[in-house]
């Protein structure tokens, strides 16, 4: 056989190699349906199913909300997104991590879902995430990485029920005494919509707005008052735009209490009346985050609306506005006070 032919030969069987190579790295990840199940209403809760942790009496109960890792890129250095993180874990020893979605992003995300959850179950601290809209690109469906969060230690991420819109929309109630003090939901607020003429972030469904009032009906059933709930999600819903533009005005409907917008909110276009269920159903605080360098708290219609702040040095950032968000459940009596508080950890 001549060198040349030879040559060709084994060029192409090299490029035939990347080939498969990459087609295999750059292959999305397709997990299995999930079983869940169906939701019926208020008798569909069953509290020996509900997630809970424990609040020591006289003590503080500390969330440490994470947003926006937003692991895209293969090869870039993650020593800013561990030592950060690394930080305030150490620094404020949190009771629950809550990561607000965006967790990983871009074609590799298959790969990145592995790091994310071997960074979070190092801490060995309960851990509670939501989906966003970048972590449904490229035909990586959240099936898959819903399992490697159920796979995970110390993860308390559960599929919720079929019936309800979206993955990833769960209880989980913080007691003290036998007694359920604060109950966490966290709910998925899904992607992009995409049309012939525009794209668009979606919204809260209606289903899980009525799954919502479901669980506080029945945990009010259950414990003979009504139990005060936190809510997170991914995508901000139109009332953050709102209250801000309020408390900016000087009108008194609204109050900023911490934090600026520094850029347009890319909040729900639809609103499908989440905000005034769950104020009429003893919900006190929202965390979303989503919008990279909007960090500001704002008190609206007696409900706190908090973006997390941007916790990745990956994508769009204000590198002098990067860390986390800490919520603390203290103690005043029976009447669990919460403040909230931006966690900055520069990257310069």
């Amino acid at each position: 056989m001549k060198t040349g032919k030879k040559v060709g030969i084994a060029v192409l069987c090299i490029f035939l190699i990347v080939v498969l190579v990459a087609g295999f790295i750059l292959m999305p990840r397709h997990g299995s349906r999930i079983s869940a199940p169906t939701w019926y209403g208020v008798e569909s809760y069953d509290a020996e199913t509900v997630q809970t942790l424990q609040k020591e009496e006289g003590k503080p109960f500390k969330i440490l909300q994470l947003t926006d890792l937003q692991l895209d890129v293969p090869f870039k250095d993650k020593t800013y997104l561990r030592s950060s993180i690394e930080k305030m874990v150490t620094e404020n020893d949190p009771d629950l991590i809550v990561l607000t979605g965006d967790n990983v992003a871009g074609v590799l995300m298959h790969f990145h879902i592995d790091t994310v959850v071997s960074l979070m179950d190092s801490f060995g601290i309960p851990w509670a995430v939501v989906f966003g809209n970048h972590d449904r690109e490229f035909g990586n469906n959240l099936n898959y990485q819903a399992q490697k969060f159920l796979d995970a230690e110390h993860c308390l991420f559960d599929v919720g029920p079929a019936s309800v819109d979206g993955l990833g929309n769960y209880v989980i109630q913080v007691e003290e005494n036998g007694h359920a003090v604060y109950s966490l939901f966290m709910l998925d607020s899904h992607g992009e919509i995409y049309t012939d003429t525009e794209k668009y972030f979606d919204a809260l469904k209606p289903s899980q707005v009525q799954w919502y009032a479901d669980n506080v009906e029945a945990i009010r059933q259950q414990e003979g008052h009504t139990v005060p709930s936190m809510a997170f999600f991914h995508i901000p819903v139109p009332e953050y735009h709102i209250a801000y533009n309020l408390a900016e005005s000087g009108s008194d409907e609204a109050e900023l209490l911490a934090g600026t917008r520094r850029e347009n909110e890319c909040v729900s276009r639809d609103n499908s009346g989440f905000f005034d269920v769950f104020r009429e159903n003893g919900g006190t605080h929202m965390f979303a985050g989503h919008d990279h360098t909007n960090n500001y708290i704002v008190r609206y219609q007696g409900v706190t609306l908090a973006y997390g702040t941007k916790t990745g040095d990956y994508s769009g950032y204000d590198e002098t506005s990067l860390g986390g968000t800490l919520i603390t459940i203290g103690n005043a009596g029976t009447d669990y006070s919460v403040t909230v508080e931006h966690l900055p950890v520069p990257l310069t």
